[in-house]
């Protein structure tokens, strides 16, 4: 578990600049943004699933910046921006789910990984949210079964949805077949 004294002084600010951060849950009181990266050196905010999904408060917002990546397990009691460089991933090597308890963005230039079960018709989730605001690219992997026709898998849950994902990557997801992104601002169904 990570803590910051909330009587810590009101100027502080911890920067979480390179590396990686490995946390069950997280109490961050302070009124300041909790950056992950700053936008030079790799850094990584690992949200565990032992012993199960925890919650991680902070604040005021959640912030990843270029080269920095926000992935696993568990929820966010605050809105998260992934600026562009960014990445968020749900999950880890296994299907995963982050619950954000406020509204998210994900910004022109940002990546939001999401791993696909065609087996077993599940995917990685982003949940909660108040709003979603797409941008930057959604990068799809299937991970079991073959893709077909009429495959549909919930991404995202949120309150409301706005704009639209600037690519995905692939562009199809097999010979002869497309992306339907028609429901991801109805109700992030893709």
């Amino acid at each position: 578990s990570i803590m910051v004294d909330s009587s810590v002084d009101v100027g502080s600010q911890i920067f979480f600049n390179g590396g990686t951060l490995q946390s069950g849950q997280t109490y961050y009181p302070l009124q300041l943004p909790f950056a992950i990266g700053d936008g030079t050196d790799p850094a990584v905010f690992e949200m565990l699933s032992e012993p199960s999904p925890g919650i991680h408060t902070f604040g005021f917002s959640v912030v990843i910046s270029n080269n920095g990546l926000l992935k696993g397990f568990g929820t966010i009691t605050t809105n998260v921006v992934v600026n562009s460089g960014g990445t968020i991933a749900p999950g880890s090597t296994n299907i995963g789910n982050i619950t954000v308890l406020g509204p998210l963005a994900l910004l022109a230039g940002s990546t939001t990984l999401i791993k696909l079960n065609a087996l077993s018709g599940t995917a990685d989730s982003l949940t909660g949210m108040s709003d979603v605001l797409y941008g930057g690219t959604l990068q799809l992997t299937n991970i079991a079964g073959s893709l077909a026709a009429g495959n549909s898998f919930k991404l995202f849950s949120a309150t409301n949805y706005g704009f639209a994902f600037d690519s995905l990557s692939p562009a199809s997801p097999g010979s002869g077949l497309r992306w339907n992104t028609n429901e991801l601002t109805i109700d992030g169904v893709l």
